[in-house]
């Protein structure tokens, strides 16, 4: 590898194209992987991805260089973000996401929400609420304008996690609603599982409302369910719909969750 650096090397023009190619390629690999990661949680393919990681930096060191391209740098650390928070790798995704937000805003993209969304997300895990939020409220509204719903009901979802977190709960009920709203009209059961465990669920919880979480929950596991594709999205309502049962003192009902949860992705 070194050997062939140091030969592009001594053509300018050559090693540009080559370096170009490569981040192209590894961007479009990665793009492809993201819905995937989103979907099923895969052990498998975070492994795949982890083996080809050395490349994947390679390529984002490129991109975010002087004579890189921020674009691609900003596809491949959108579609990264997932698999960097499905292992943990919080400083490594700390450092890429300082290096995407850096300079001027790029003019509006999916790519670009996807880095807000990430990085928000990220902000939010991190306890940097503030900026998380403010990241996130962006990342919502590209995602929304560039006509990807499904990542904007992530951001929106984890706006309201971050609301109730601060106890904003007027603010986290509308964020919530929002998300779930905009999911009940996508094809996939997931991201309207997403939108109820990981939001509207929550908040409902939050104010007491517990008849109206159950039935969120239960509206989003039926469409689970029927779709018959998305057994990540039936264990992880089955798995709040158990947990809220606990909380309710119901717990025959929270057994049975607890095993359509289990069952979904034995």
């Amino acid at each position: 590898r070194q050997y062939a650096e140091e030969l592009l090397a001594s053509s300018p023009e050559r090693y540009q194209a080559m370096k170009r190619r490569h981040a192209d390629h590894y961007a479009s690999v990665v793009v492809v992987a993201l819905p995937l990661l989103d979907r099923h949680h895969s052990a498998d393919l975070a492994a795949a991805i982890t083996i080809e990681y050395d490349n994947l930096r390679a390529a984002l060191q490129w991109s975010f260089s002087i004579d890189g391209d921020r674009r691609l740098g900003h596809r491949l650390a959108g579609a990264l973000w997932r698999y960097w928070g499905q292992t943990w790798q919080l400083s490594e995704a700390e450092h890429w996401w300082r290096e995407a937000l850096a300079g001027p805003e790029p003019p509006e993209s999916q790519e670009w929400g996807q880095v807000l969304n990430g990085a928000g997300t990220f902000m939010y895990v991190a306890g940097q609420l503030e900026r998380g939020r403010e990241l996130l409220d962006r990342a919502a509204g590209v995602l929304g304008r560039t006509g990807d719903r499904v990542h904007q009901v992530m951001a929106l979802s984890t706006l309201a996690h971050i609301s109730c977190t601060q106890q904003r709960f007027e603010a986290a009920l509308e964020y919530a609603e929002h998300a779930a709203r905009i999911a009940r009209t996508l094809p996939e059961a997931w991201p309207l599982c997403h939108a109820i465990s990981n939001g509207l669920s929550i908040v409902h919880k939050s104010l007491g409302q517990f008849d109206l979480a159950e039935a969120c929950l239960d509206e989003a596991l039926a469409k689970a369910q029927q779709t018959g594709a998305d057994p990540w999205g039936v264990a992880s309502v089955a798995r709040a719909r158990a947990r809220l049962a606990i909380d309710r003192g119901h717990l025959d009902g929270a057994r049975g969750r607890t095993v359509v949860a289990i069952g979904a992705v034995r």
